[in-house]
């Protein structure tokens, strides 16, 4: 199994022009927990987080600075063709829960931690191992 198969396509993502206010609306709306920041090229350039975001809304003056003051521009992505057992050692080694998907350098999906663990869930329908 590919991470292509297990990602999230087109996923929500920001210019580095978008306020700190703006990233924080989306993520609230949105009910995600990060955003991917791309270029006008989709070119993966940075993420925002929540956590990246506190520092900037506690002082409102800093509010509509612009997310590229904020964003994580050293993180960890994948490529589309990558196996199952590569993405899970990303997740160890790295810590993360979320991993950006790339393809040709561009930004074409996420998949989340959470995701490969329901594939062990035996809940699951979509579980990698049966149990019978």
């Amino acid at each position: 199994m590919l991470v292509d198969q297990l990602m999230s396509p087109h996923p929500l993502t920001v210019g580095p022009e978008a306020t700190v206010e703006q990233c924080a609306s989306l993520l609230l709306s949105e009910n995600v927990d990060l955003l991917p920041v791309v270029d006008s090229q989709e070119n993966l350039i940075g993420l925002v987080s929540e956590s990246n975001l506190f520092v900037a809304l506690v002082d409102q003056h800093r509010r509509q600075d612009p997310v590229s003051l904020f964003m994580n521009r050293q993180f960890v992505a994948i490529e589309s063709t990558a196996p199952l057992a590569t993405v899970v050692d990303q997740f160890v080694l790295h810590q993360v829960r979320y991993l950006p998907v790339l393809q040709n350098g561009k930004l074409v999906g996420v998949v989340q931690r959470r995701e490969i663990l329901k594939m062990f869930d035996q809940r699951s329908p979509n579980r990698l191992f049966s149990t019978t």
